[in-house]
């Protein structure tokens, strides 16, 4: 069934201690939608999983209400006309990381980026020997699933070590541009 717009109009909405203003397409909708774009370019994070939304900018969330009328996120609904077809093509949607190194990508797609200009340079930092040792098991993780691989390269960067939330660690490079 098509569904119908009718032109858009900014509107402001607040929520998690902000006020957002979006152009929203008005459309012939039994549900108001948030689309991906009103969400990054707010910094919106969807979590599906516990149905949350969470502000980059103030680190609020909020929770959706449950129930049969209530607004939800998720990526379709059991119900949908695809989810067959989802569920018969899994790995489009769920593509598995764990690829043999230097074999051709499932997607046979390469990315290959021209560089111009001579590399700038930067001092590398020195990490605490456990942490150092934590991020050579990670690298050597995402080495076997094809993530990255060894390079001596001019280009490199210094790496930074980040603490999360739970505390694990992610590996962030910067460049000294």
């Amino acid at each position: 069934m098509p569904t119908f717009t009718y032109g858009t109009r900014a509107h402001t909405i607040a929520f998690l201690g902000r006020t957002y203003t979006w152009p929203f397409v008005l459309a012939d909708l039994r549900t108001p939608l948030l689309g991906a774009d009103f969400l990054a370019h707010h910094g919106l994070l969807v979590d599906v999983a516990l149905q949350h939304l969470l502000d980059t900018e103030t680190c609020l969330s909020c929770s959706l209400a449950r129930g049969p009328r209530a607004p939800t996120i998720c990526s379709i609904l059991p119900h949908h006309r695809y989810t067959s077809l989802l569920q018969e093509f899994p790995n489009i949607f769920h593509p598995e990381l764990h690829q043999v190194a230097g074999a051709t990508p499932k997607n046979g797609v390469f990315h290959h980026i021209e560089t111009k200009d001579p590399p700038t340079h930067a001092k590398f930092r020195r990490l605490p020997p456990k942490l150092l040792q934590e991020t050579k098991t990670m690298f050597k993780e995402m080495e076997k699933m094809g993530i990255c691989k060894k390079a001596v390269s001019l280009w490199s960067s210094p790496l930074h070590m980040v603490k999360k939330a739970d505390n694990t660690w992610r590996p962030v490079v910067t460049t000294s541009a």
